[in-house]
Protein backbone atom coordinates (compact mmCIF):
# COMPACT_ATOMS: atom_id res chain seq x y z
CA UNK A 1 0.00 0.00 0.00
CA UNK A 2 1.84 3.40 -1.04
CA UNK A 3 0.78 6.56 1.28
CA UNK A 4 2.29 9.54 2.59
CA UNK A 5 2.38 8.38 6.18
CA UNK A 6 5.11 7.21 7.81
CA UNK A 7 4.62 3.94 9.62
CA UNK A 8 6.00 3.15 13.21
CA UNK A 9 7.34 -0.37 13.07
CA UNK A 10 7.87 -0.82 16.78
CA UNK A 11 3.94 -0.49 17.09
CA UNK A 12 3.75 -3.07 14.25
CA UNK A 13 1.62 -0.51 12.00
CA UNK A 14 3.89 -2.38 8.94
CA UNK A 15 6.08 -5.44 8.53
CA UNK A 16 8.43 -3.51 6.10
CA UNK A 17 8.40 -0.23 5.12
CA UNK A 18 10.34 1.13 2.20
CA UNK A 19 10.81 5.05 2.13
CA UNK A 20 12.65 7.88 0.29
CA UNK A 21 15.29 9.30 2.27
CA UNK A 22 16.59 12.79 1.22
CA UNK A 23 19.08 13.05 4.89
CA UNK A 24 19.93 9.91 6.47
CA UNK A 25 21.89 11.56 9.66
CA UNK A 26 18.66 12.30 11.56
CA UNK A 27 17.65 8.68 11.26
CA UNK A 28 16.87 6.79 14.51
CA UNK A 29 20.10 5.17 15.50
CA UNK A 30 17.78 1.98 16.59
CA UNK A 31 16.77 1.45 12.86
CA UNK A 32 18.06 -1.31 10.59
CA UNK A 33 17.66 -0.33 7.10
CA UNK A 34 18.86 -1.42 3.64
CA UNK A 35 20.16 1.01 1.53
CA UNK A 36 18.73 0.81 -1.56
CA UNK A 37 18.97 1.82 -5.05
CA UNK A 38 19.63 5.76 -5.22
CA UNK A 39 17.05 8.24 -7.20
CA UNK A 40 17.24 11.49 -8.19
CA UNK A 41 14.71 13.95 -7.92
CA UNK A 42 13.40 17.25 -9.36
CA UNK A 43 11.65 20.54 -9.31
CA UNK A 44 8.19 19.99 -11.64
CA UNK A 45 5.68 22.55 -13.40
CA UNK A 46 3.32 21.80 -15.85
CA UNK A 47 3.99 22.92 -19.13
CA UNK A 48 1.10 25.70 -19.51
CA UNK A 49 2.50 26.95 -16.29
CA UNK A 50 6.11 26.83 -17.51
CA UNK A 51 4.95 28.79 -20.89
CA UNK A 52 3.40 31.21 -18.91
CA UNK A 53 6.41 32.25 -16.66
CA UNK A 54 8.48 32.09 -19.64
CA UNK A 55 6.65 34.91 -21.29
CA UNK A 56 6.76 36.74 -17.96
CA UNK A 57 2.89 36.58 -17.13
CA UNK A 58 3.58 34.88 -14.24
CA UNK A 59 6.23 36.24 -12.05
CA UNK A 60 6.83 33.39 -9.76
CA UNK A 61 5.42 29.71 -8.88
CA UNK A 62 3.76 28.51 -5.79
CA UNK A 63 5.11 25.95 -4.62
CA UNK A 64 3.44 22.86 -4.02
CA UNK A 65 4.22 21.18 -0.87
CA UNK A 66 3.31 17.85 1.13
CA UNK A 67 1.57 18.32 4.98
CA UNK A 68 5.06 19.93 5.58
CA UNK A 69 4.88 22.96 7.67
CA UNK A 70 8.46 24.21 6.67
CA UNK A 71 9.42 25.30 3.18
CA UNK A 72 11.73 22.98 1.65
CA UNK A 73 15.11 24.35 -0.11
CA UNK A 74 14.13 23.50 -3.39
CA UNK A 75 12.14 26.81 -2.84
CA UNK A 76 14.47 29.22 -3.18
CA UNK A 77 16.93 26.93 -5.96
CA UNK A 78 17.05 26.75 -9.19
CA UNK A 79 15.31 29.32 -12.28
CA UNK A 80 12.30 29.54 -11.34
CA UNK A 81 11.98 30.37 -7.71
CA UNK A 82 8.51 29.64 -6.09
CA UNK A 83 6.87 32.43 -3.66
CA UNK A 84 3.61 32.98 -1.74
CA UNK A 85 2.14 30.49 1.03
CA UNK A 86 3.11 27.11 -0.09
CA UNK A 87 0.10 24.76 -1.42
CA UNK A 88 -0.50 22.00 1.51
CA UNK A 89 -1.22 18.64 0.04
CA UNK A 90 -2.49 15.34 2.05
CA UNK A 91 -0.49 12.80 -0.23
CA UNK A 92 1.36 12.20 -3.19
CA UNK A 93 -1.94 12.23 -5.49
CA UNK A 94 -3.07 15.05 -4.69
CA UNK A 95 0.50 16.91 -5.28
CA UNK A 96 0.80 15.28 -9.09
CA UNK A 97 -2.88 16.83 -9.65
CA UNK A 98 -2.39 20.14 -7.92
CA UNK A 99 0.72 20.57 -10.72
CA UNK A 100 -1.53 19.17 -13.77
CA UNK A 101 -3.96 21.69 -12.54
CA UNK A 102 -1.21 24.17 -12.74
CA UNK A 103 -1.34 25.33 -9.27
CA UNK A 104 2.82 25.99 -9.03
CA UNK A 105 5.31 23.23 -8.90
CA UNK A 106 6.95 20.45 -6.48
CA UNK A 107 9.72 18.37 -6.07
CA UNK A 108 9.04 14.12 -7.27
CA UNK A 109 11.20 11.59 -7.95
CA UNK A 110 12.37 11.87 -12.02
CA UNK A 111 10.87 8.19 -12.28
CA UNK A 112 7.42 10.27 -11.53
CA UNK A 113 7.98 13.23 -13.35
CA UNK A 114 9.97 12.38 -16.53
CA UNK A 115 7.23 9.63 -17.02
CA UNK A 116 3.97 12.58 -16.83
CA UNK A 117 3.85 14.63 -20.46
CA UNK A 118 2.29 17.33 -18.86
CA UNK A 119 4.98 18.28 -16.58
CA UNK A 120 7.92 20.24 -17.32
CA UNK A 121 11.47 19.99 -15.22
CA UNK A 122 12.52 23.05 -13.35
Amino acid sequence: MSTGHVANLTNREADVAIGIVSDRKPLPLDLHVLKGPEMAAGVYISGDSSLKWRRSTQDSVRPIIIGDDSVPDWVNEGVVHASGIPFVTPDADAQIAAVRQGIGMTRLPCFVGDADPLFTRV
